[in-house]
């Protein structure tokens, strides 16, 4: 097996994630696409690797159950009566009482 820093830098395409080397090329420009990797927008690896996974995870909002799911519908409306309009039952079990 051939000596990895005789074959340069190894990189990994922002454009098509090919992963090559340099081979101590002054320009490190990939294989694949053709894509200058001195032109990355993210140069900083740990930022292309968050934004790759960033949205792999749910956040504590998706998580979280929504406040429409325990509201209550208050759009029914129930009519009280009056006491006038309630009759009044007597309870038969009284007169059995006092005999």
């Amino acid at each position: 097996m051939q000596d990895k820093s005789k074959l340069g830098n190894r990189f990994r395409c922002y454009e098509c994630g090919k992963k090559f080397y340099d081979l101590n090329k002054p320009e490190p420009i990939c294989p694949t696409c053709g894509a200058n990797q001195l032109e990355d927008p993210t140069p900083d690896p740990r930022v292309a690797v968050m934004e790759r996974y960033k949205g792999s995870r749910l956040t504590a909002e998706d998580a979280a159950p929504s406040k429409a799911a325990f509201t209550v519908d208050d759009t029914e409306t129930v009519e009280i009566p009056d006491e006038e309009d309630v009759p009044v039952l007597e309870d038969a079990g009284d007169e059995d009482a006092e005999a």
